[in-house]
């Protein structure tokens, strides 16, 4: 999930409720177009130029695939696929043999509240925590990456091309949000002195 968000600019809310349903696949450039995003509530009646639409290039495909396989109605980042592959691999690193009467029973469910069919920002945010502190190094949020990755764009392709890959309707925006190019302003002052 951390390395779909960090390939195409897109925001947190936009990452954990996509569906490959919601993909247009159809060309070599994939289009994905959220259900749901940030900015939505400026729409007015019928135009279309205000939808997100999030471009997702041949590096993301790539990562996205292996999660694009079943339904496509169903979200690509599941807690619940995400919790059955975690109890596998613990069966599989289980030391002693599992008991017979273990075998037999049935699956009673989660004791604590049930999974939701989609990761929510917050609990995104949390597991990345969880994970940074597990590693020993400091915290970020994955909105963190949506900035790198627009200050990434706008160093390369410019202003513009960071506002349209970012989906802000005003350049303004898009220059608070990415950061400017001290490495170009270096540069100018060296050859200028």
């Amino acid at each position: 999930m951390i390395r779909v968000q960090r390939l195409s600019g897109a925001r947190p809310q936009e990452v954990v409720q996509m569906r490959a349903a919601d993909i247009d696949r159809t060309k070599d450039v994939w289009e994905y177009r959220p259900p749901r995003f940030k900015t939505e509530h400026h729409n007015e009646d019928d135009v279309p130029d205000r939808d997100r639409l999030i471009f997702i290039g041949p590096v993301c495909q790539l990562i996205l695939a292996p999660y694009l396989a079943g339904n496509p109605a169903s979200y690509l980042f599941a807690p619940t696929t995400a919790e059955s592959l975690r109890n596998a691999s613990r069966r599989l690193a289980r030391k002693s043999p599992m008991t017979p009467s273990q075998a037999a029973r049935t699956a009673k469910g989660r004791r604590i509240s049930p999974l939701k069919p989609h990761y929510s920002v917050a609990s995104y945010r949390q597991a990345i925590n969880r994970a940074c502190a597990k590693a020993s190094i400091p915290k970020w949020s994955p909105n963190q990456l949506r900035h790198l990755r627009l200050t990434e764009i706008r160093k390369c392709f410019g202003l513009e091309a960071s506002r349209v890959c970012g989906g802000h309707r005003e350049i303004g925006v898009t220059q608070m949000y990415a950061e400017q190019d001290h490495d170009l302003a270096r540069d100018v002052m060296a050859k200028i002195g």
